[in-house]
């Protein structure tokens, strides 16, 4: 009975353990929740700029600037990821090179079996993810940091006015 409880216990380890990881992983590519930006509704909704208070407009501004960092963020994020990709992508195709067979110094084929093809094949997959998430987060960012930034210029147009 003991023995069965801690096996019992390594095996919930192990299983939150593995869940831990896909958290990491999720969290990587998609975001946590506390990254979350938080939405200012006073551009669409249609509201009259200059009815808002200082106050309310000390406190919108504070949340753009805010949304602005995690877009900067967000944008570094996404260039890291194309860097590493490139590299990978770079490394790849090196690989591809020294997999090839020769005879006699004429190129006859691919050499499946080698360790530099394998090599090839693990860099371009990772590439290929890397780049793959790397380039629509850098762009997705940088069309939301340019969003917030102009509603930041009228803000603080807004501010001047008062």
């Amino acid at each position: 009975m003991n023995k069965e409880k801690k096996e019992n216990k390594i095996l919930e380890k192990i299983k939150d353990g593995f869940f831990l990881v896909l958290r990491k992983i999720k969290e990587f590519f998609v975001g946590s929740p506390e990254e979350k930006e938080e939405v200012v509704t006073i551009f669409d909704d249609g509201t009259d700029l200059m009815s808002l208070s200082s106050d309310e407009v000390r406190h919108y501004s504070k949340i753009l600037h805010a949304n602005d960092t995690k877009a900067y963020d967000k944008i570094q994020n996404g260039l890291c990821l194309v860097v590493l990709g490139s590299i990978s992508l770079i490394v790849g195709i090196l690989f591809i090179f020294l997999s090839l067979l020769r005879v006699r110094n004429t190129i006859i084929g691919i050499n499946y079996a080698s360790i530099q093809f394998v090599v090839c094949v693990l860099c371009l997959a990772i590439a290929l993810v890397l780049l793959s998430v790397g380039i629509p987060r850098c762009i997705g960012a940088h069309n939301r940091r340019k969003k917030y930034e102009t509603q930041i210029k009228v803000i603080g147009n807004l501010r001047k006015n008062k």
